[in-house]
């Protein structure tokens, strides 16, 4: 990407208003405390890259072809989105593809802080100012921290605009019943729920439950408010095997030139073992033994030295279960 055609920063400081004080962008030497964002009346604000992760670089350019970054510091009060398009039919023409800085974050929260006063005109400074921190969505370490503040700002959670979420397992056991919960808040009550698993109606309550099935699936649940407002949420969902237990390794008394490796199935239907030896510091799979079977005789051929074993349930379309380990046995 050439200087021309990049994305560039937009250097200069930012201030919007936010009731009697102002939203200040954090351009500075990365920990420097800046004013007016570091007074107590003010609400600074950080970027973030478009992953939500801290704005230490990002894909602007400036004309030195460094990458401008964030600020951070005790002054940082809550965190937004450091790189922004124009949203005018052709973009601006100083625009070159976006523009990077808080001065793109600063008018996140100063719009999200505007909408809460409309909604709420009664309500003093710091109570919006509660309302925004409060509803940030936590990143980095958990509560406050120099580099997020409080969180990404959340304009719809601020003012109480319908929102879902999935509550439940994202990774789960093959051919078992499970549960998932419909978290919502705001709108306007009733809501009306439509689950659907891998892309078919699955069920209309506050909840589902329902078998896990063999295969991962995408898990969806669309929330419908008496406004006629939807929320979708898709969460993808990982099925995998139970693993088998009791799992040994022993050696079968000379002459035999044996290594006897056993385990305890798990009791799904259809499921074969994977079988590894440990040897020379190497792993290698030896065998997989058909459903039902729950031992398996390793040959040694003259070899010596610390064998280890590891097992593990295998089904075509299904994630592997976690390994049973064995211990070791001397040869």
């Amino acid at each position: 990407m050439t200087p021309a055609s990049a994305p560039r920063s937009r250097k200069r400081g930012a201030a919007g208003n936010v009731v009697d004080g102002v939203v200040q962008g954090l351009n500075a030497p990365p920990g420097t405390v800046v004013y007016p964002a570091g007074y107590t009346n003010v609400i600074g604000v950080s970027g973030l890259q478009q992953d939500k992760s801290f704005a230490s670089t990002s894909p602007c350019v400036l004309p030195d072809q460094t990458h401008p970054s964030s600020n951070y510091g005790p002054h940082v009060d809550i965190a937004a989105p450091f790189w922004a398009l124009s949203t005018v039919p052709g973009g601006y023409d100083d625009e070159g593809g976006g523009w990077c800085g808080t001065s793109m974050a600063t008018p996140h929260v100063s719009g999200a802080a505007a909408l809460i006063r409309s909604k709420n005109p009664a309500w003093s400074n710091q109570q919006v100012v509660d309302k925004l921190r409060n509803t940030a969505v936590d990143l980095g370490a958990a509560g406050w921290d120099d580099h997020f503040g409080y969180g990404l700002v959340d304009a719809a959670r601020a003012v109480d605009a319908l929102t879902a979420s999935i509550s439940g397992p994202t990774v789960v056991y093959a051919d078992q019943s499970q549960t998932w919960n419909s978290v919502v808040t705001g709108g306007v009550t009733p809501y009306t729920y439509q689950w659907y698993v891998g892309g078919n109606p699955a069920g209309t309550g506050s909840s589902l439950t329902t078998n896990t099935g063999w295969t991962n699936f995408d898990l969806r649940l669309d929330v419908t408010d008496a406004a006629s407002i939807t929320r979708s949420i898709t969460q993808p969902v990982t099925v995998r095997l139970l693993a088998p237990t009791n799992c040994s390794i022993e050696k079968i008394p000379p002459p035999s030139g044996y290594l006897r490796v056993s385990w305890t199935n798990s009791g799904q239907s259809d499921v074969s073992t994977e079988v590894s030896i440990w040897h020379n510091s190497t792993w290698t799979v030896v065998s997989t033994q058909p459903p039902g079977g729950s031992q398996y005789f390793y040959i040694l051929g003259g070899q010596t030295g610390q064998f280890s074993a590891r097992v593990r349930h295998v089904k075509a379309g299904t994630t592997s279960s976690d390994y049973c380990n064995t211990g070791s046995v001397t040869v």
